[in-house]
């Protein structure tokens, strides 16, 4: 196959040699108004070392409840029905632990003993510690062990979301050479800019009489599924025109019934649900094969291209190639391990953005004062008739502050896990290795301690140097460090002109109050249906 023979050619070979290992490095100072800093850690590199005068007291002496009693392990059957509050509104359960404990506890599900921690200190020694290949939890607890099942039984390796160690690292670094360095963002301005322009042609096709947008949230989907595939695929789907592809929507539904199922699955186990071949399990399946499906035709697609290209003699330089291309050219992945990083890259990409924009829109309508704010930065930063590109954003910190308090308030990912190789210490308890440590960003985003007024949404917390109290480690919406959010810097940058856009244009009001729920990620418990009032 032509293909075949592309892998192997010369070119292929210097690629290699470009493609090789790519190290992700920390800022060592917090600069909360600079965009291209406002995520970054200021973790060192250093590890945690115990002081010489330090009491450390066993874990057993951690307060929480224990995994050694009977009744703890003969309660892990009917932990399903026991999560149930917990899965619905965690953070909540998470405060009266919190309140119960202090700010690291442990608590047991039959077995297993995972520790809980809320303070950004204690977050940053175990992200310090978490090695060349951080780990996520695994087993029956882990919210992904659906999705693992269902890789298991099409026989695909994991994913970026779902492996773990060198097979993990190896194909991260793979995908970081193309979407973790900064100079790689500003070439995708004008698609970025274009799939607003038709969203926001979409939104006015779409509101009714009294500028209320109905169905919101599958709007945002929308925009969020063509602004992923326009970055990854180089290619437009024009799912906002008047119609919506059949295709367009399984894709979309199957993201939905991912997350919604990935709930369920995770009350009540993933594996025992498919041997039983349950409805959750059944949807859940069809999910994921419509999100399969679609990446790997746009991956299909991209082989195609490229053959053609290497038939022709013109190939792409390295620093010119897109995601794919980059990754297609690599000897080291195979067509298979391709299909499914992209798949959980793309489940990653869409619901996060989507919802993410979701709470900007409604933390900005109960905020008009914020709100004007935002508009009069960017009518100052972008003359008129111009798009909002990347020289702007740098310009634009009320922006990102924006984006970056809605983040704080709702995180769309309220907590994340790492399971340590080597014994830590936490508040004076150690920690034994291979302990499943959840680190709760909706409560240490909340600390009052960095936070005046925790529970309101005030953008300008962020727009000055505050390092002294500010901890880098109080709000991590894309993680930290090797295994932070690969798709970071795009989310962020689609963010960014999208509400700076839409700024330009609209006055947002709210005609719903909502709460936060838990379906996987942070979602409104109802329909927004904001008002987008032409200005």
């Amino acid at each position: 196959m032509a293909f075949a023979r592309l892998m192997l050619s010369s070119t292929s070979r210097t690629l290699r040699q470009i493609c090789g290992r790519s190290q992700i490095k920390h800022s060592s100072a917090i600069y909360v108004g600079c965009p291209q800093q406002l995520f970054y850690s200021t973790a060192t590199d250093q590890p945690y070392m115990p002081k010489e005068n330090d009491v450390v007291k066993p874990f057993s002496e951690m307060p929480g409840r224990g995994s050694d009693s009977l009744t703890g392990r003969l309660s892990y059957a009917l932990q399903g029905w026991r999560r149930r509050n917990t899965v619905k509104k965690p953070w909540d359960t998470y405060s009266e632990w919190s309140e119960k404990y202090g700010s690291v506890y442990k608590r047991a599900f039959g077995k297993t003993a995972m520790v809980y921690i809320t303070d950004p200190e204690d977050i940053a020694v175990v992200c310090r510690n978490e090695g060349k290949y951080p780990t996520r939890f695994g087993g029956g607890l882990d919210i992904t062990h659906a999705w693992k099942v269902y890789k298991r039984q099409r026989n695909m390796p994991y994913g970026l979301l779902t492996a773990n160690g060198e097979k993990w690292f190896r194909v991260r670094t793979a995908f970081n050479k193309k979407m973790m360095r900064p100079i790689e963002v500003p070439r995708y301005g004008e698609v970025v800019n274009d799939v607003v322009t038709d969203f926001e042609k979409k939104l006015r096709r779409v509101r009714q009489a009294d500028d209320v947008v109905p169905d919101f949230q599958m709007l945002m989907y929308t925009w969020a599924v063509e602004s992923i595939s326009a970055i990854l695929f180089t290619k437009r789907l024009h799912l906002l025109g008047e119609t919506q592809s059949e295709e367009a929507n399984n894709f979309i539904n199957g993201i939905l019934a991912v997350f919604d199922t990935s709930v369920l699955l995770f009350k009540f186990p993933a594996s025992l649900q498919s041997a039983l071949g349950t409805r959750p399990w059944r949807k859940h399946v069809k999910g994921w094969d419509a999100i399969f499906d679609y990446g790997m035709k746009r991956v299909n697609e991209k082989m195609t291209e490229l053959e053609l290209l290497e038939e022709k003699g013109e190939l792409p330089s390295p620093e010119s190639m897109d995601i794919i291309q980059h990754l297609l050219l690599r000897t080291d992945l195979s067509p298979d391990m391709i299909y499914s990083h992209m798949s959980e890259v793309l489940l990653g990409a869409v619901d996060t953005t989507a919802n993410a924009f979701q709470w900007a829109v409604y933390n900005l309508a109960n905020n008009p004062e914020t709100q004007e704010k935002l508009h009069e930065e960017v009518r100052r930063v972008v003359p008129k008739g111009e798009m909002v590109s990347y020289k702007h954003i740098e310009k634009l910190p009320y922006v990102t502050a924006v984006i970056k308090e809605t983040l704080r308030v709702n995180p769309v990912v309220v907590n994340n896990s790492r399971v340590l190789d080597e014994d830590i210490t936490i508040k004076g308890y150690n920690i034994p290795a291979g302990t499943p440590i959840v680190m709760l960003f909706h409560q240490s985003g909340r600390n009052s301690k960095y936070f005046e007024d925790p529970d309101k949404f005030m953008p300008e917390r962020w727009l000055t140097r505050r390092s002294d109290k500010l901890s880098a480690f109080t709000s991590m919406p894309f993680g930290f460090g090797p295994r932070m959010c690969i798709g970071k810097r795009f989310a962020m940058f689609e963010l960014q002109v999208l509400l700076a856009r839409i700024s330009q244009d609209f006055i947002l009001e709210n005609t719903t109050a909502v709460e936060p729920k838990m379906s996987f990620l942070m979602l409104p418990d109802r329909p927004l249906n904001p008002k987008f009032i032409d200005r």
